[in-house]
């Protein structure tokens, strides 16, 4: 029984992404934008700790997993979302998209 419960809560911290983009606020903090299978919605992860490429997951500081799936989706898409965070707290619309940045640093390792 602990078994099916370790692997039931290790199914539920995992995420699936899809139309992703990566995005870093004022704060220096990252985050993965976009389309979240648990709710078929448009959201932002809480900042990422680490990313791995090679296995296309995100990283929270909390141990949540978020796998990105499929090529990144419109710059355009994010870009929308902040402008709605921004209502909140205008420095956000300082946010940098560094998706390509880091893909291609990805692609260097």
């Amino acid at each position: 029984m602990p078994t099916v419960i370790a692997l039931r809560s290790a199914q539920v911290k995992q995420r699936y992404v899809e139309n992703w983009r990566l995005l870093e606020t004022y704060r220096g903090e990252r985050h993965i934008v976009g389309r979240f299978s648990d709710t078929g919605r448009y959201w932002a992860t809480p900042p990422i700790s680490q990313l791995d490429f090679a296995r296309r997951r995100g990283f929270t500081l909390d141990g949540r997993q978020f796998l990105l799936v499929g090529a990144p989706g419109p710059a355009a898409a994010a870009e929308y979302f902040v402008s709605l965070c921004a209502v909140f707290d205008e420095c956000l619309l300082t946010t940098k998209d560094v998706t390509a940045e880091l893909l291609s640093h990805a692609r260097g390792i």
